[in-house]
């Protein structure tokens, strides 16, 4: 039959239901991101329309009429079902203040901001750690260790991130302690700076004190969503989404490794920066901030994003459906269709700063219950027991191997689709994973939205594959897949098939199938 044009199910809701867990499981990838990167050494006010709101700055008038004067407490406006939920105004020192960048490294492509002496003071926060499961209880030792400091006794501890020249990660370590803990040699104690601790490899403790406390440089999109944070947040993740499809892939291994492709597929190309930041009380409060390119308005992309979660509740009740949990995990994992929904229902998304923003509102137990979902469900995926795709080839006469299923026959049709889309198809054709190697393509300057038209019938399920790649491909005029021109191969790795380029395959030596070279 002819693909249509949309996704199968199958293929659509597992995927939907990879990109759930990773939004829901943001604690669980931070944690998972600080001990693979080097740790061992009712509903509130809505936001006022601009116009409403008072811009104040440095050279802004005060008003001398107390009749112009703003109303005390918060300005509230009619909810229309649209407008920006009003962040939370907690009380502190810290609180509306922007996340204190000084004592990283220039570059940083991730940054990682907690606060943990809150978080451990909190029965939600301490729920919320208990339900990521036994990789917590090391990873706070493994905290402790290197900073010589109990985790509940840390103010602040702000991580950054780097591509290292040995093509590994640099990982710098800042944090603000009080009392006599933070006493460990080889730890950096900046001069003046009370509290102060930093640990990272000598090398890069020079480029730190060359700063002299003053905050880094970093990229500009990256810049400018830490300047619009907010430091009283709990966690905030400040990233470039290229880092993690490249020198960052590292960081998805384990259960998170499902995460990484799904991830790659649905942010738009035109996403540079990234800022996800919670706040768990009294209610759980969450934001998502995007930088894009000019090309892209925000307005567009806030939309964009804010209708794939809008998808997301029925994708996830079918994709359950098709699981075969653990008996001990079942009914959590069955509740993750309500989760969503609940999430969607909540969420408002709309410009900030120039940004494309969404946030939402859940209940204060959100945190713990929304980590151990997400603990679960990828402990489960990552052990294999998920059901089988209904529609699976069964066993006895049906191709096996992956060198069986590209001579097997396939159809793919569609009027106009992107690549992104017709490998899925394609996928679904065949029963067989492929995957797209973003970072790859990035590289070459080839995006995965591309779109163009495909009607091939009841060919070598290789030969469609050849033909979306040629379809895909920048470079028009390529004879032929022998033709070096033509960027876009495959490779087959494992038990799956990946969509890459003759460039990034041959600098791995992948081998190449004979379609390209003979």
């Amino acid at each position: 039959m002819p693909a249509p044009t949309t996704p199968k199910r199958k293929s659509r809701q597992r995927n939907q239901l990879y990109i759930t867990l990773g939004v829901m499981s943001v604690l669980g990838i931070v944690v998972g991101v600080l001990v693979r990167s080097g740790l061992s050494t009712p509903k509130p006010a809505p936001t006022p329309p601009a116009a409403q709101r008072a811009e104040t700055g440095p050279n802004t008038p005060a008003a001398s009429d107390p009749s112009e004067a703003a109303p005390a407490g918060p300005q509230l406006v009619a909810d229309d079902g649209r407008t920006l939920w009003q962040a939370p105004a907690e009380q502190g020192p810290t609180s509306g203040r922007p996340i204190d960048l000084a004592y990283l490294p220039p570059g940083c492509q991730m940054i990682i901001a907690l606060r943990p002496s809150e978080i451990a003071a909190s029965e939600t926060g301490q729920a919320t750690l208990r339900a990521l499961g036994p990789g917590v209880a090391r990873l706070l030792q493994q905290i402790e260790t290197a900073t010589g400091v109990r985790f509940d006794a840390i103010e602040r501890l702000t991580v950054g991130l780097r591509p290292s020249s040995a093509q590994g990660i640099e990982t710098t370590l800042v944090f603000v302690s009080s009392g006599a803990d933070g006493a460990k040699p080889g730890v950096y104690r900046p001069a003046g700076a009370d509290g102060v601790g930093v640990v990272a490899a000598p090398a890069v403790l020079s480029e730190i004190r060359e700063l002299q406390g003053a905050a880094p440089p970093l990229r500009r999109e990256l810049e400018l969503l830490a300047k619009h944070s907010d430091a009283g947040r709990q966690l905030s993740m400040i990233v470039s989404p290229n880092f993690l499809y490249a020198d960052g892939k590292q960081l998805f291994s384990g259960a998170a490794a499902a995460l990484r492709e799904p991830l790659f597929l649905e942010t738009p190309d035109e996403v540079r920066g990234l800022m996800l930041s919670v706040d768990t009380g009294p209610r759980f409060y969450w934001e998502l901030r995007a930088a894009s390119v000019a090309e892209m308005p925000a307005s567009k992309l806030a939309a964009t994003l804010q209708g794939r979660i809008a998808g997301w509740p029925s994708g996830l009740q079918l994709a359950v459906l098709d699981m075969d949990p653990a008996p001990h995990g079942r009914r959590v994992v069955a509740g993750l269709p309500a989760m969503a929904r609940v999430a969607a229902q909540y969420s408002r998304y709309g410009v900030q700063n120039g940004h494309a923003v969404l946030n939402g509102y859940l209940p204060a137990g959100a945190g713990p219950s929304l980590a151990l979902a997400a603990e679960l469900t990828l402990a489960q995926l990552s052990a294999g027991t998920q059901g089988a795709p209904a529609g699976a080839p069964a066993a006895g006469g049906q191709p096996t191997t992956i060198a069986e299923k590209l001579r097997a026959p396939a159809t793919v049709s569609f009027a106009r689709d992107t690549l992104e889309m017709a490998v899925r198809y394609l996928a679904d054709e065949m029963a067989t994973p492929i995957t797209i190697q973003g970072a790859d393509l990035q590289l070459e300057g080839i995006t995965k939205n591309q779109s163009f038209e495909l009607d091939v019938k009841d060919r070598p399920a290789e030969e469609v594959l050849v033909t979306i790649l040629s379809k895909a491909n920048p470079d028009k005029t390529a004879t032929g897949p022998t033709d070096p021109k033509q960027k876009l191969v495959y490779v087959v790795s494992g038990d799956r098939i990946v969509v890459t380029t003759r460039a990034a395959a041959a600098k791995r030596g992948d081998t190449l199938p004979p379609v390209f070279s003979e």
